[in-house]
């Protein structure tokens, strides 16, 4: 767990809860909450809670807004949204990863998993493969310039669930956990779960 993380956990002991730590900090309580139960690290959070922390405790200290994270080339890192769409029965979110980022687990898909989970919503996904693996029940194949892919819609189920497992038995890998997901129902035609990981090229994960 990250030093933000622990801080916020012993604010939250000691009365605070997300809501009123984020106002604090001038962040939503979605991310407060995700650097608690350790999807995000916080780093950039880690001066404010510290300085929260010591106010809180009665120290006359000024909390400073956080600094933006910044990427590893040293720029600011900016803020990626999911896209909300409407249907007949209603609005679902859909938030989209490919292959650089699934190589690193797809943790950019666990900022709308939290949200979803903390509204109570549900969570489903389309995966699309390459030409290296086939997909087989319920899947679609088509044949691109890049050769043969195929694509496998499934629903995950419940989100608060669906998130607790990627934390606890996944590290937050969230590629590591849909892979796994795939060779269980049968959807590839490969049953090693790392080999099916590394072939996959798209997911776009959908909420509501």
């Amino acid at each position: 767990m990250s030093e933000s993380g622990d801080i916020i956990r012993r604010l939250v002991e000691g009365g605070q809860n997300y809501q009123t730590i984020g106002v604090a900090l001038g962040r939503d309580r979605s991310l407060v909450r995700q650097v608690a139960i350790g999807t995000k690290p916080g780093r950039n959070l880690r001066d404010a809670l510290a300085q929260l922390e010591r106010k809180l405790s009665g120290q006359a200290v000024e909390v400073q807004e956080p600094t933006r994270r910044t990427t590893r080339r040293g720029s600011l890192a900016g803020v990626r949204k999911p896209t909300t769409r409407r249907s007949e029965s209603g609005s679902w979110s859909s938030s989209t990863v490919k292959r650089t980022a699934i190589r690193g687990g797809a943790k950019g898909l666990g900022h709308p998993l939290a949200d979803a989970a903390e509204a109570g919503h549900q969570v489903a996904v389309t995966v699309s493969v390459d030409g290296h693996l086939g997909i087989e029940a319920y899947g679609s194949s088509r044949r691109g310039r890049a050769g043969l892919h195929g694509s496998a819609d499934f629903k995950l189920g419940d989100a608060e669930e669906v998130a607790a497992t990627i934390h606890d038995e996944y590290a937050g890998d969230v590629a590591a956990y849909i892979a796994d997901v795939m060779v269980d129902q049968g959807l590839v035609s490969s049953s090693d779960a790392s080999y099916v990981r590394e072939h996959i090229v798209e997911i776009d994960m959908r909420t509501w």
